[in-house]
């Protein structure tokens, strides 16, 4: 029997947000969309797409009302030429502004302000749709490490959102947050002969106590953050949290199991 390999889950949200997007990754080119409310614990499934969604390049909206993502199914005779960024509503896929690109050379953005993001690009995305309610900036964020496709957008979000860049080790990134008496430290890798199930882009994550000892070391390709006095993380398919106590952990929780959902065409509840 053929060993099944469980989702690759990636969390967006914000400092302050109680709620974030799974982005679900498998099996194979199968891409879902889902809101997860920190507080409640709750999944909300928003949309599916045959294709690719390059999760570092994604980014929520201050108020967590929208996304910004960057897409592809490498149909080049789509009107987007196979490859597109778009803003949407939360937790949903279908397009309020829809930048076609045709290629995978940066694409994606971040959210400035409450009311402007940024169209990461070098080469110029065309535009398709404009129905969302922000203004537009395009180029790239200025920033000394990571300035590729992905880790161009991804570091820049990770230092607005509270993480520190401490350190470089070979050609890996070292961030680290701090809450209280313990820290996260993520450590971002690249490689192109990963074990399967593991991205080329992938994050090592530890949470260490006030005494430098590792409390918790999941799988590469995982996420962790801290939200609501609690360490949150993802490992084999399945999102866990814990209470922090002192210099351990205690009352360890599965919040929510991704395992079982799989494609299915489901329609956004809006026009624009």
């Amino acid at each position: 029997m053929k060993n099944e390999v469980p989702p690759r889950l990636h969390i967006l949200s914000r400092p302050g947000l109680g709620h974030g997007l799974i982005v679900r990754r498998g099996p194979g080119k199968r891409v879902g969309f889902f809101g997860f409310d920190f507080a409640k614990q709750v999944v909300t499934e928003g949309q599916w797409l045959k294709g690719r969604i390059y999760e570092r390049r994604c980014d929520l909206s201050e108020d967590g009302k929208y996304i910004i993502y960057f897409a592809a199914n490498h149909k080049p005779y789509n009107v987007t030429g196979g490859s597109w960024t778009a803003v949407s509503r939360f937790p949903y896929l279908k397009a309020l502004d829809l930048w076609g690109k045709g290629d995978s050379y940066n694409g994606g953005g971040l959210f400035l302000s409450a009311d402007e993001y940024l169209l990461n690009e070098k080469f110029p995305h065309k535009e398709i749709q404009k129905t969302s309610p922000f203004k537009v900036s395009r180029g790239k964020v200025a920033c000394k490490i990571g300035n590729n496709e992905c880790l161009g957008v991804y570091f820049p979000k990770l230092m607005r959102d509270g993480w520190q860049h401490i350190d470089k080790e070979g050609s890996s990134q070292i961030f680290q947050k701090n809450y209280k008496n313990w820290r996260i430290r993520k450590r971002c890798d690249f490689g192109l002969e990963n074990p399967i199930g593991v991205g080329s882009y992938f994050d090592e994550n530890m949470l260490i106590n006030q005494a430098s000892e590792v409390v918790l070391n999941p799988k590469p390709d995982n996420w962790m953050d801290f939200k609501q006095n609690k360490v949150w993380w993802t490992e084999e398919g399945l999102i866990k949290c814990a209470n922090l106590e002192g210099e351990r952990i205690s009352q360890v929780t599965i919040a929510a199991d991704m395992r079982a959902y799989s494609y299915r065409r489901i329609l956004a509840p809006y026009n624009k």
